[in-house]
């Protein structure tokens, strides 16, 4: 497939992925790649020019790409390592039944985009998802819900352990 048309197709999956963290979770990759490339200087040194800023918005795109691939497998059912992804732990269990949600939290978050809410979610954030070893969700249970509704797999999310 020509370069341009490689590029156009990368960018209609990223502009509309079926699994969000899937090519997030690549694109972080590649922009941490590409950024320890820039500092390190291994990319070329300074005759080429590289800058850090440079090579960590290539790496994010260059990963989000291979990740676009990586990810439908994922997205088509195929992949994803067996047990939730990996080293993501035991499949998520709510702590609430469903009735037991917010209507104003459950409106919030519905009004909010998946990256949005994925990125809420991350390990470091304020209100990262917490997960005790079992799999019950502690902290996120709201917009686990949200994803869910939305076909997002939240098994693949990173977790903070509670």
């Amino acid at each position: 497939m020509p370069r341009n048309r490689v590029a156009d197709a990368t960018m209609r999956y990223l502009a509309n992925p079926p699994d969000g963290g899937c090519v997030a979770r690549w694109s972080g990759a590649g922009a941490s790649i590409g950024g320890g490339i820039g500092v390190l200087g291994l990319a070329g040194g300074p005759i080429v020019g590289l800058t850090e800023p440079g090579m960590i918005g290539f790496g994010g795109l260059a990963f989000a790409g291979v990740g676009s691939v990586a990810c439908r497998g994922n997205a088509a059912g195929g992949g994803g390592g067996g047990s939730g992804g990996g080293n993501r732990g035991r499949p998520l269990k709510e702590l609430h039944d469903d009735s037991s949600f917010s209507k104003a939290s459950l409106e919030f978050w519905r009004k909010k985009s998946t990256r949005e809410i994925v990125d809420s979610l991350n390990p470091g954030q304020a209100e990262a998802l917490r997960v005790k070893p079992d799999g019950t969700i502690m902290n996120g249970n709201t917009r686990i819900q949200i994803l869910r509704e939305r076909g997002f797999d939240v098994n693949l999310l990173p977790r903070e352990p509670f």
